[in-house]
């Protein structure tokens, strides 16, 4: 099996690093903590990167953050020229500009771009969006323009939430970890649906 690099923050480490006994070590996976999102307002600013010589040549790159990223990009690019969607998405296309960068040097057999997952419905709301049904929307957008661009630029657009929206759209609270993160005992539905598309 190919060599597996997880790029991400808190969200990956919930979806992918805590894999059920018996999955991770067949995925030969390894982490880098990465701020490939807060790269996008500025591009020439790529930071948290490993050398392109740490990575074995036909490996798999795999990229996913959370919506905190993305708010704050969203609110660094929108000004009185740019509409919601016209925001959400240049945000889009530029995390996918920052990845293409990322991986230019190194010819992996695929980069896989996790969608956001669903957006848990709360008391308070903190970030560019005032209320639950605005973050719920904007990630929904988000995550339909990350799919277009990702599919423009030869990427694969991997959502395994499906199973974890509620009848709301928002995320099943039964199914999270007491916090924003998808429950540890409910990440084998993440990785059955992982193991599909490698």
């Amino acid at each position: 099996m190919a060599k597996i690099y997880l790029f991400g923050d808190m969200n990956i480490i919930k979806s992918f690093i805590n894999a059920p006994e018996g999955l991770m070590p067949r995925m030969r996976m390894r982490y880098f903590q990465d701020q490939t999102v807060r790269s996008v307002v500025d591009t020439q600013q790529i930071v948290g990167y490993v050398s392109s010589s740490t990575f074995l040549q036909n490996s798999i790159a795999v990229f996913s953050h959370g919506q905190t990223d993305i708010e704050f990009h969203f609110n660094d690019l929108l000004s009185p020229e740019q509409d919601e969607n016209s925001t959400l998405a240049a945000t889009a296309a530029g995390y996918v500009q920052v990845i293409q960068q990322k991986t230019a040097n190194v010819n992996h057999s695929k980069i896989i771009v996790v969608a956001l997952p669903p957006v848990l419905e709360r008391d308070s709301v903190v970030g560019p969006w005032p209320t639950n049904d605005d973050k719920k929307r904007c990630a929904q957008k988000f995550n339909a323009y990350l799919q277009d661009c990702c599919q423009q630029h030869g990427l694969t657009f991997f959502n395994p939430y499906q199973a974890f929206y509620g009848e709301d759209g928002y995320l099943n609270p039964t199914m999270c970890d007491g916090s924003i993160y998808v429950g540890d005992e409910y990440v084998n539905i993440i990785f059955t649906e992982f193991q599909k598309i490698i």
